[in-house]
């Protein structure tokens, strides 16, 4: 009898060892994942955020064209309401603003200004589901929500085109470069 217990004690701290050697390696890091390689670059970013474009959009989505003797008590219908704090950034490049001089006047070329694509423009932090009425039998797929951001962002970037936005970025970029000559006594021309 005294066997089966040491050999029971044996088995236990063997098992409590193992899981504390696992533990431990999950915390260290690194010594489940092996990374075989890492690509990197570094890229000269001369650009000037010079305009936005702020705006709260409301996208709603439904499957009402749920058809079926169940449709009408909403057990195989969806509806989802979300509400977009959307911020939609422009400006240029000056990595391709060309300056020439003469005779104490500077020409200056800016290019068109441009939406910075590569930031977000959903803020995810502020952004929210408002409503959400979906049920149980209904076909819902889980990406709803991130589809619906989508949407937003598109919505967002058609209506900042709309509304000048382009436009502004450029005169807010000609009117920086413009302040910054002007205070060292330099007539700017634009052309």
């Amino acid at each position: 009898m005294l066997y089966f217990r040491i050999v029971k004690f044996a088995i236990t701290i063997a098992i409590v060892v193992a899981a504390i050697v696992a533990i431990k390696s999950l915390f260290r890091g690194g010594d489940m994942v092996a990374v075989s390689s890492i690509e990197s670059s570094i890229h000269t970013i001369g650009r000037m955020e010079t305009a936005k474009y702020t705006a709260t959009i409301n996208v709603h989505a439904d499957n009402e064209q749920s058809a079926g003797i169940l449709a009408f008590t909403g057990l195989t219908t969806w509806t989802v309401d979300y509400v977009a704090h959307v911020v939609v950034v422009a400006g240029v490049d000056f990595n391709d603003v060309t300056i020439s001089m003469d005779n104490g006047v500077a020409y200056v070329h800016v290019p068109d200004a441009f939406v910075f694509d590569d930031l977000p423009v959903v803020n995810e932090t502020t952004s929210y589901v408002a409503y959400t009425d979906i049920g149980a039998w209904s076909d819902y797929r889980e990406g709803t929500i991130s589809v619906l951001e989508r949407n937003a962002a598109d919505q967002a970037k058609s209506d900042a085109a709309a509304s000048g936005l382009i436009a502004l970025a450029n005169d807010n970029a000609k009117a920086i470069i413009s302040d910054a000559f002007s205070s060292s006594g330099i007539q700017v021309v634009f052309d």
